[in-house]
Formats: structure tokens, sequence, C-alpha cells
């Protein structure tokens, strides 16, 4: 008797009439009727995070359109730094990106918004970025480190043309100490007139905007980053999303003068090769995200499925664009991401997976991209001189005849942490299992869940002879169709020197539930939020904590009751509490009712937009500086180590002027209370030191433990760590 899955294939996404803009699929999906260990089934590995509410769901407002509201390829909601220059306001708050329709109706318009929440997690203001009554969405958002004012880019129709186009307006935060002063929103992407010189193509429309601010080669100020992705597809009909690159220059005068920015644009020709190949067999996507650094490197990390002809394994290639100038001149680099896998022993020990003519089925696991919305970012690596950047998606199984006939198996769908650098002029890629795990999650070996303990053999069968194994659904939401991974999957990555956090959603109770296993009836429409930590540069991961609203559950929360959590995002930077615990930013949208109605799926009642904080345990104490949001336009200091640290009874603390001015250094404990003005003078040029002798203002000796040291000047603002040992 032939071993094989029973296959369905699934209904061809059906596009709604209220999301003409949405990201097209270009992937069909099986399932499978296997049986499901409902048992966790995961190996032994470093438990999961204490998770607790830092501060409980604010309603920020309702929307009707109930999918997607902060974007795709980055995280809506930016940190402020604590000072807001060169006026020195204090800041310190958060603007989050979302677009809305406010209520049901089939021709409401479809608007751009932007809340600010302050240092206090108190909501400040909730509307509209401009007047104009057209449809918006899809922003992308960051902050520029000095001034704290947001860039905000987003797509709509400028002209009222065919193509879409992608506006950008910024907050004057600088000028006035709070938000609400947007200036005029002007154009950043002309479609098809900005991309049509690189690609020579006059129906490209690059939409979905991304923006990132970094430093800048020019003196004094910083460059921002603009990525389109395109919404064409290319002649056999898939969605390829080539990119049209752009940077601008700028400093806190431009903004206060309200000027446009000018763009300088180029796209990449290896992916505009994928765009615009004629060969119907190169039914492809490429998968990609942005990631900058604070020296100036930018990078693009994803894969793409690489047709080669009569290459039956090994398609899926992971890829990196890679800059060391700012983004004005790159590098391609290619290497391959498709990873053999066993055909697993029968009870009896004969091959388990069969072809359709009773041939031995070749296996194999690979990045999948029905998990293409993350983020992507810089971290650094012990041990390690290259750059490396850190991102989240997800692995399938399958047998190479499914592939080729464009069948996917949904209940292989893991999450993984994906880790890309350069090593010796070449491309090296490595993944941790994050959930479900095999024997040793960073071995690169992908997790099979079928054979979770390596030995060739399948774990479990049931009483039919199927194989039986447990679920992986990294989605808020099952409905057994073609939308639950592609559209619904969100994984994001937060960090902050060696502290990382990966957040993403699991349905498999919710699976249950829809299938009909027994033990699963209280979990019908209760998503859960997951999060893992690390506390290594993101080299090693915890198992997932899990947050739900299921009463019935280890997992419950009462601060989730009676909400079904959709979407979640995080910010890109965590927050540090104390040494062991950081501070993690969510937006989310509380849904009414099961399901994206956007995306065919529950009724059109709309939802609740949030925000939330989680108070997150490390595994690992943090090693940077406690300052989140040091500003990298910052030409007048630079602060130093303390030395010698762990000190006793005194130490030095250094600092670089690089113009003569007033500095003040101030002395802090665990809990954030300031114990000691150090000094608050004139300084001249040069190197400068202070020496603490570990005492307070009072002239009494504090105890052992972790303190920071935070130095100001008129245009910097940093801090570090230090520990007094006696």
């Amino acid at each position: 008797m032939k071993k094989l899955l029973i296959l369905i294939v699934l209904a061809i996404l059906t596009i709604s009439m209220f999301a003409d803009d949405f990201q097209k699929n270009s992937f069909r999906r099986i399932d499978d009727k296997s049986s499901v260990n409902t048992g966790k089934n995961v190996a032994s590995r470093e438990e999961a995070p204490v998770v607790l509410f830092e501060v409980d769901p604010v309603d920020i407002i309702v929307s009707y359109y109930d999918y997607m509201p902060g974007s795709y390829w980055c995280n809506p909601m930016k940190l402020q730094p604590e000072i807001s220059m060169p006026y020195g306001y204090q800041a310190g708050g958060l603007y989050v990106a979302f677009h809305l329709t406010p209520n049901s109706g089939a021709n409401t318009t479809r608007r751009e918004y932007y809340a600010y929440i302050n240092s206090a997690s108190e909501l400040v203001s909730s509307t509209t970025i401009t007047t104009d009554d057209i449809r918006e969405g899809y922003a992308g958002i960051d902050i520029d480190p000095f001034t704290g004012n947001p860039l905000i880019a987003w797509h709509n129709s400028i002209d009222g043309g065919t193509l879409l186009d992608c506006s950008m307006s910024y907050d004057l935060y600088s000028l006035m100490g709070g938000p609400g002063l947007w200036n005029e929103a002007f154009t950043v992407i002309n479609n098809p007139d900005d991309g049509e010189p690189f690609t020579g193509h006059n129906d490209d429309e690059f939409i979905w905007p991304v923006v990132r601010i970094g430093p800048s080669p020019l003196e004094g100020k910083n460059r921002t980053y603009i990525v389109g992705h395109n919404a064409t597809p290319c002649p056999t009909g898939s969605y390829v999303t080539n990119v049209l690159f752009g940077y601008a220059d700028f400093n806190s005068s431009d903004m206060e003068s309200q000027i446009e920015l000018e763009f300088t644009y180029h796209t990449f020709p290896e992916w505009d090769l994928l765009q615009y190949d004629n060969n119907p067999d190169n039914d492809t996507r490429v998968t990609h995200s942005l990631a900058i650094s604070d020296d100036g490197q930018v990078a693009f990390v994803g894969f793409y499925d690489k047709f080669e002809e009569n290459v039956t394994l090994g398609r899926t290639t992971w890829c990196m664009q890679y800059s060391q100038d700012y983004g004005e001149t790159w590098t391609y680099y290619e290497t391959d991401a498709t990873y053999e896998v066993n055909n697993p022993l029968d009870e009896a020990g004969d091959p388990y997976f069969e072809n359709e003519d009773g041939s031995v089925a070749e296996m194999f696991a690979s990045p999948d991209g029905n998990g293409g919305h993350y983020n992507a970012l810089f971290t650094n690596s012990l041990g390690s001189e290259n750059a490396k950047i850190t991102c989240m998606g997800a692995f399938t199984t399958n047998t190479v005849e499914n592939d080729t006939l464009n069948y996917w198996i949904p209940k292989t769908f893991n999450p993984k942490i994906f880790n890309f650098e350069i090593v010796n002029g070449e491309l090296e890629v490595d993944f941790v299992d994050l959930y479900i795990e095999g024997v040793n999650p960073n071995d690169d070996v992908p997790s099979i869940q079928w054979d979770l303990d390596e030995d060739g053999y399948g774990d479990n069968f049931d009483d039919e002879g199927l194989l039986d194994f447990p679920a992986s659904v990294p989605s808020w939401s099952w409905f057994g169709d073609a939308n639950n991974y592609f559209h619904e999957t969100n994984f994001k990555v937060s960090f902050n020197n060696n502290w990382g956090v990966a957040v993403w959603q699991d349905a498999e109770g919710v699976y249950l539930n829809y299938e009909g296993y027994p033990g699963y009836e209280d979990w019908a429409e209760k998503p859960q939020i997951a999060v893992a930590v690390s506390g290594d540069y993101g080299v090693t991961w915890s198992q997932p904590a899990f947050l739900n609203a299921n009463s019935n559950d280890e997992n419950y929360f009462t601060e989730l009751d009676g909400m079904i959590p959709a979407y979640v995002y995080t910010t890109d930077q965590l927050e540090v509490i104390d040494e062991y615990h950081a501070k993690l930013h969510l937006f989310f949208m509380d849904d009414y009712s099961y399901g994206s109605f956007i995306q065919d799926h529950g009724a059109n009642e709309g939802g609740m937009l949030s925000y939330a904080a989680l108070n997150v345990e490390m595994p690992a104490p943090y090693e940077g500086s406690a300052n989140n949001n040091e500003l990298v336009n910052a030409p007048d200091a630079k602060l130093l180590q303390n030395y010698p640290n762990p000190f006793n009874p005194e130490t030095t603390i250094g600092f670089d002027m690089k113009e003569s001015g007033n500095v003040s250094i101030e002395i802090f404990n665990m809990k954030g209370q300031k114990v000691k003005t150090l000094v608050n003078r004139e300084f001249s040029t040069g190197y400068n030191s202070e020496t603490w002798n570990g005492k307070d203002d009072n002239n009494k000796s504090v105890s052992s433990g972790v303190y920071f040291y935070k130095l100001k000047t008129s245009r910097y603002t940093a801090t570090k760590k230090m520990i007094l040992m006696k």
C-alpha cells in the first residue's frame, strides 16, 4: 500500500474588493490527512522566558480594515531618543504608523494614520497624517535619532492614475516638543517614472514602502532610505517583488525648512532579471527585507526559488544585496538554501513517502516565501569580526515531486531564526529552530516534525499506519485555506546589543479545534502570541513563551481576556528595564470577529488597534548601554567605558570632546534613581575624565551593584554601565 499523504488542492486566493493593493499570492497549497500528535513533543532546551505585561493593552482607534494594519516588511512602531535635538526637548515616546478605514461602508476611504504614545505609555494623539481624502496605506516609518522626528512613507494615488505612488511626510516634534506638526506630503516614488530608467518598463508599480534612517557620509547629516516593492506581475503571472531603492541626506535645518527630500534611485539587476524573465518555468518570488547599521552598512537579506534546467533539488537560494558605503554601491551574494531530508522509514523499515509512480520520494526542507512578512536587523556576533544580520522566517518540508507541482504541506511550516554573514567573501547563513525543535536547534539541520530524534525513522504512527506528528501553525488565524500563512503570518525581531526577542503568533490550538480534535473545544478563535529570547546576539534562542485569552490554559493572561490579538508587531529596539529584563513594545489589532474580513473571513465588524508593552526576562545580563537611543548624529562628544570596571573604591569616566562645551555626568542605580551628579560644567576639546569615588550626593558610600553613568552635551546623550564590587 502506498504510504503517500492524501493531498487536497486548496482554493486559489480570491481578491477582495476592499483590498486591491494588498500583496498578491502566487502559490498553491495542499493540506494532508496524516494524524496530529497533540503533545508538544519538543527537544529539551533552555526554558521559555517569564513574560508579564509592563503596560496593559491601550485602545488607540477602531479600524474596519482588518488586515496588516502596520504593513509587511518593517515594524510600524519606532522609539524616539530620550532628548529631541537641537533644542533639548524631552522625548522618549513612540510613533506608530498604520492604515485604517473608520467604518464598515463599502466606499469608505482607507487612510494613513499615526499615533503618538509618550514615555509614560500614555496615548497622546491618533489621527490622519494628511487632510487628503484619498486611498492610502501600508506605511514605512523610522525615527531620526538626532531630532526624534518620524519620517513616514505610504502609497496612494497622487494624480488619480491607475498606478499607485508613494508619498512621504515628517513630523516636526523637534520644533514643538510634541507631535502633530506634519509638513506637507511630497512624492518619493512616482510610478512608473522613477523606476523606468532602471528597468525599462512603464508598468512598474513600486509600492508598500519601507523607510529606514541611518548615518550619512556627509558631515552633519543623516541618511534616509526608501524601498518600494513591485506590485506588477512578471510575464508568467507571478509576483517577484523586485525593488526600487533610494536614499536622501538631511539634517535638522532641512526639516525645519520643510524641504522635500531629493532621492537618488536604482534597482538591482539580479532581481530585475527575475521580474522580466519570460520563462514560464521561472515562477518565483524574492522574499527579502532591508537592514541598516550605525556605520554605513546597508543590506537586503532573503531567499528565492532559483530556476535551473534539469535541476530538481536545490532550487531555493539564500540571497543578499550588500553595501558598505551607505547604499551607494552594492555586491550580490547567493548560496544554496535547500537542505536534503531523509525519507522516514515506516514501521516495517521501508521508506514512507512514495511518488505517484511508486518510486521512493526525494525530500527536502527550505525557507518558504509564505513566511515573508519579516524585518531584518544588523546584530553583533560574539567572537566574529563580520557584521551579522538577523531575521525570522519559516521552513517547510516537502517531496521534490510535490514541489514541482506547486503543492505544499502547511503543517510542516516551522518558525526559525536566520543569521546572514559575509565570511571570506562568501555568504554564510545559519538558522535556529524556534518551534518545533529537533535534537539540536542550532545544528543547521532543519527540524522535521515526524523525526525529531533524527534517527531516520518516523517517531510515531497511528492505528492506520499514518505518520503521527505535532502541527506547527505560526499564524494568528486558521480556516484551512490559502490565506492562513501567506497573508496572516507576521515574524518580527527586536534587538538591543546582546539581547534579542522574536515575536510571532501561533494558532496550533485553533487548528486542532478547527479539525475537530478532542480536548481542543475551548480553543476556537484563540490565537497565541509567542515570544522567544536570545542573550547572545541571536546565536542561541529559548523555547517560546505563549500568551493567550484561553482561561482554561496555563498561558492565559487576564490582560488579553476577551481579545483576539492579530497582526502583532514590535519595535526594532528593546528597552532596558534592568540587568535581566527588557521592555518589549507591541502594536496589534484586537479583532472583533475572528478572521480577516478583507481576506474573506469573519464579519465586517472591524477591530481595535491597540498598544501594549511586555516585561520580558532575558537569559543573560545586558552588555550594552542602558540608553536605547544614543544619537547617531552626535559630532561633539563620545562617552568612553569607565576604567577599571568592575571597580572598588573608585573609577575613571573618560570622554572625548570634538569641541568645547558644557558636559553633565550623572550616576543612576538599577532602579533608575539618580544617586550622584558627578559634574556639570564646561570642558575643552580633546580627552577629558572625571573620577567617581562610589559616593552619592550626600557623600555617603553606595552599596555594591550595577550603576549607570549618563553624559549629556548640547548635541549628545549616552549612557554606559559600570559595576561597583566591594
